[in-house]
Formats: C-alpha cells, sequence, structure tokens
C-alpha cells in the first residue's frame, strides 16, 4: 500500500505529468539547433530545459535507475 507522502508515492505522482520514455541524445540536439537557428534570435538569457519535464515536476537532480523504472511502467 503506498501512503501520501512516502517517497516512491512522489516519485509516482511526478510520473504521472512526464513522458514515457528516457530521453535521446537526439532531443538534446534538437534544442540545440533550435537554438542555432534564426527562430531563436530573440532567445535571449534563458535556461532551455530539455528534460522532459523532470525539473518542473518536482524532480531534484539526474533521475535514478529507481526513477526511471517507475516513469517506464504502466500508468495505474
Amino acid at each position: 500500500m503506498q501512503h501520501p507522502g512516502t517517497p516512491r508515492r512522489e516519485i509516482v505522482s511526478r510520473a504521472a505529468l512526464l513522458p514515457r520514455k528516457v530521453g535521446r541524445p537526439e532531443d538534446i540536439a534538437n534544442g540545440v539547433l533550435f537554438l542555432a537557428s534564426d527562430e531563436a534570435s530573440w532567445v535571449t538569457g534563458t535556461d532551455l530545459r530539455i528534460d522532459g519535464g523532470w525539473l518542473a515536476s518536482g524532480g531534484a537532480g539526474p533521475a535514478r535507475p529507481e526513477d526511471i523504472a517507475v516513469m517506464s511502467a504502466p500508468a495505474d
């Protein structure tokens, strides 16, 4: 049984907001290509986070293997 506030419950809650895939190098490359393009000519002084929503969902630091396993599991 999962209880509110437990680490697993928090990971599962965050995982519901995140894409069900692990990022690929191409995901980073697409961001770099955008920033190098004319379409990004007015982009200044900002961070471009290419993390599949990890930080925005409350993730802190790199995803651990157990986080990835939970995020990759089918949704309940």
